[in-house]
């Protein structure tokens, strides 16, 4: 199965590497009159027309070759910068916003960890009030233990 498959996939992959040299065996068969010859040459591979790529964009931007081309990349890019500010606003918004939050959290541990140490303050007397019942306790028991005796 796996075999199969490779080979199916070789076959695909290699078919219009196939198809390139079949046609250009055969594009020179035909007998044309030399004027017609000229651009009849195939290839898969786009030849390079020359120029600059800001010289390409530019003549897309300015519409010489597609109007409704350098329409469309217009309006694209109006609504990216457009949005681009958009997020921005939100994202100084957001950020604002979790400073306050951050403040905020800062502040109500600032009054959890004063309600703690008063906690423990006091947990600390109760300790020590109940240690010295604890002392009491065990004097009472020795005065019965020796008034029995």
């Amino acid at each position: 199965m796996k075999n199969l498959f490779s080979l199916s996939l070789v076959l695909v992959l290699s078919f219009p590497v196939w198809a390139d040299k079949l046609m250009a065996q055969y594009s020179g068969a035909r007998e044309l009159h030399p004027d017609q010859m000229q651009g009849q040459e195939y290839s898969r591979i786009p030849q390079n027309q020359g120029g600059d790529a800001t010289d390409k964009i530019f003549d897309i931007v300015t519409g010489s070759d597609a109007p409704l081309l350098a329409l469309i990349v217009g309006a694209l890019g109006l609504f990216i910068w457009k949005n681009e500010q958009l997020a921005r606003a939100d994202r100084t918004k957001l950020s604002d916003r979790l400073f306050e939050v951050i403040k905020e959290s800062q502040v109500g541990m600032d009054n959890v960890t004063t309600e703690l140490t008063a906690i423990k303050i006091t947990n600390a007397d109760t300790n020590a009030r109940v240690a010295g019942l604890e002392r009491e306790m065990e004097g009472i028991k020795e005065r019965f233990m020796v008034m029995k005796v």
